[in-house]
């Protein structure tokens, strides 16, 4: 599965969020990802232009970007979900719910990708590795 893909469905199903795409014609396409207690008028939290090969903006991709992998951590932790990693033969990210019901874990070369496929399989979606 692409990257894209994977950031887009950790934005809609683990994170919670909306996502909003703009037509602008020739002035190209505007992407953006919004809470649920979005008032109108304010910045989603995270948005991309796109036009052509070019696209610029504070875009979430959180199977590349670190910071925003731990912020997914972070909203499982607020799931109700604990969290750990190992690294004995392959980057191992692992979601343990706090009451013990349930276990998932993903392993991939890149941290970035572990949690986030760890995750989707913690709120319920397969996705294959």
């Amino acid at each position: 599965m692409a990257h894209e893909e994977i950031d887009r469905l950790v934005a809609e199903r683990v994170m919670g969020w909306e996502h909003e795409e703009i037509d602008r014609g020739e002035r190209g396409k505007f992407h953006a990802w919004y809470t649920d207690d979005y008032e109108h008028g304010e910045m989603p939290i995270y948005y991309e232009f796109v036009n052509g090969d070019t696209s610029w903006g504070r875009m979430w991709q959180p199977t590349t970007d670190i910071a925003q992998a731990w912020q997914v951590v972070e909203r499982m932790r607020a799931l109700g979900w604990d969290f750990g990693m190992d690294w004995d033969t392959a980057i191992r990210a692992m979601f343990i719910q706090r009451n013990g019901s349930e276990f998932v874990s993903s392993e991939s070369d890149s941290p970035h990708i572990a949690i986030c496929i760890a995750a989707l399989k913690a709120c319920g979606h397969e996705v294959t590795e």
